[in-house]
């Protein structure tokens, strides 16, 4: 299920991206400022975000696959891919403790790292402009992590207990 953040939340955590960049140091270009900031407005309201969500992505990835299934679907392993990714994104940067608590950092950071490394060679192979933009989330997998991280404590209130809500945002 895909979701969608209003305009002025996207354009709010666009801002709050580039000044951590900026404030970071970090390398970044206009397309990833665009695409952390749409993880930030599709994820930051949702309440279904938590690592069980990831390993259910998982599961249902291998469903996919199940040729005698009523699920058999490969094309899905695409969609399933970057929803893992964007989630393990999310879950180690803005929400680093729902993570952290189970010793878990090191692992989610795998699993992002390979399933954007997935997007990217998928989309390579099908000659989709996308192909860089995965790759490059790939292997700054761990820095983009940490600059949602640092969009949180600096840019936006947030108590990791709950969702956050428009009040937040400052």
């Amino acid at each position: 299920m895909r979701h969608v953040a209003p305009p002025l939340v996207r354009e709010y955590y666009l801002d709050c991206v580039g000044r951590g960049l900026d404030d970071l140091a970090l390398p970044g270009d206009a397309s990833i400022a665009g695409y952390l900031s749409d993880v930030l407005a599709r994820y930051a309201f949702r309440i279904d975000v938590h690592p069980e969500s990831v390993a259910m992505h998982l599961a249902e990835i291998q469903r996919c696959w199940q040729i005698d299934g009523p699920a058999f679907d490969p094309q899905r392993e695409v969609t399933l891919r970057r929803e893992v990714a964007d989630s393990a994104l999310f879950l180690t940067g803005f929400l680093w403790e729902r993570v952290a608590t189970r010793r878990a950092q090191r692992h989610f950071i795998r699993m992002g790292r390979g399933a954007y490394r997935f997007l990217a060679e998928y989309h390579r192979a099908a000659g989709h402009p996308e192909a860089g933009l995965f790759g490059k989330l790939s292997r700054r997998f761990l820095r983009y992590s940490v600059l949602l991280m640092y969009v949180r404590e600096v840019y936006v209130d947030v108590d990791p207990g709950r969702p956050v809500r428009t009040a937040d945002l400052r």
